[in-house]
């Protein structure tokens, strides 16, 4: 029974000190990995005035808002909007 807690321990000992190695490869891996930045925009208000109207205008809060994202992002080069 010593046998095998003694087995156990060495076995846990060594499986801590090969995740420690597998860290910092992935860190220094990492080191010249590009940063990406996403932007959660909520959409600017719509005219709902008209139940009806499936592709409403945007009211002028909406293209408020709107304008002052586009002006926000006018210099940031974007991969993929979603």
């Amino acid at each position: 029974m010593k046998t095998a807690k003694f087995l156990f321990v060495v076995l846990f000992i060594a499986s801590l000190m090969s995740c420690n190695e597998e860290e910092k490869s992935n860190t220094e891996d990492n080191s010249n990995a590009e940063i990406s930045t996403f932007y959660f925009i909520r959409h600017a208000e719509k005219d709902r005035s008209d139940s009806a109207n499936s592709d409403p205008e945007l009211t002028q809060d909406g293209l408020g808002r709107a304008m002052l994202w586009a002006t926000v992002l006018d210099y940031t080069t974007l991969d993929a909007i979603y």
